[in-house]
């Protein structure tokens, strides 16, 4: 019983910490949480869920699900982006004149 209630007590900061958690919180979006929500947090080995709780981040979740809706979204563009420049790096591509334009046409 004292397990399932622990449980049932955590349960509701898990959103928290996904949202707070995730790869594609960056600098960026910690300053605007902290601007949003008139706060001031570093994200650091010293910063708890305990203090989380404490200064009531778990009910800010509109807007704490919004900046971290928002990381996620570009976080996945961003890790887009370095596989397609990955996979052109190799590529090389070889341009001629087409005929006395002055434009250039690939080969």
């Amino acid at each position: 019983n004292q397990i399932r209630d622990e449980l049932f007590d955590f349960q509701p900061v898990v959103p928290l910490i996904l949202a707070l958690r995730h790869a594609g919180m960056q600098e960026r979006h910690w300053k605007k949480l902290n601007e949003d929500l008139k706060i001031s947090i570093v994200p650091n080995n010293a910063l708890t869920l305990s203090y989380l709780t404490t200064i009531g981040l778990d009910k800010q979740m509109e807007v704490i699900g919004k900046i971290s809706e928002a990381a996620m979204k570009e976080h996945q563009i961003e890790v887009s982006l370095r596989k397609m420049e990955s996979d052109w790096q190799g590529v090389c591509f070889s341009t001629e004149t087409y005929r006395a334009t002055g434009t250039s046409i690939l080969k």
